[in-house]
């Protein structure tokens, strides 16, 4: 019988959080000895890329509106994301993902984009993860990819330095199914 040992550290798995004051187990990392900090692997869940998600505008022609529809679904988008590939966007971010085939805008489109248009939502920059480790070190990994295990003790996330496409982390947006395993 072949065992799969991710199984057991998945089980005890808790969500990861950004935070350059509190440790990964939720403790005040100034209030506890590092003799006493508990050790994580961090599993990424999630971790949106620098290339480019293709779609079509669907529905309508956009013009004078923060609210584009486009088709296919997709399920990997993030506010933050910037809108590009047709005229009528001027640097506008995804503000808010209201379903798998529509996003509100940061602004209204400026100009008519007919149905059918090619857009492409994108981060303008690779995404990173600065931690802490057991041995007191700071670490900095970039271009996370999606089901990666990190190859090092982690104590912390810290939010200072942690990027995702260039936007920093909040601590509750940006990570998305970041999971610290013990």
């Amino acid at each position: 019988m072949i065992r799969n040992y991710y199984n057991e550290a998945f089980k005890a798995a808790i969500p990861a959080v950004a935070s350059d004051t509190l440790l990964l187990d939720g403790r005040v990392k100034s209030t506890t000895p590092q003799g006493s900090w508990k050790e994580y692997c961090i599993y990424i869940g999630q971790a949106p890329g620098k290339d480019a998600v293709s779609a079509t505008t669907a529905t309508a022609t956009v013009i004078n509106t923060a609210v584009l529809r486009f088709t296919p679904a997709n399920g990997y988008l993030r506010p933050g994301m910037y809108v590009g590939g047709a005229e009528g966007f001027l640097a506008q971010q995804i503000s808010t993902v209201d379903s798998l085939n529509q996003v509100t805008l940061n602004s209204n489109v400026s100009a008519a984009i007919p149905i059918g248009t090619k857009i492409e939502f994108s981060w303008k920059q690779v995404n990173s993860l600065k931690v802490l480790t057991i041995d007191n070190k700071i670490v900095t990994f970039e271009n996370l990819q999606p089901g990666f295990i990190l190859p090092i003790s982690i104590v912390q996330i810290l939010a200072t330095g942690t990027t995702v496409g260039g936007n920093v982390t909040d601590g509750k947006n940006m990570l998305v199914n970041i999971l610290a395993l013990s």
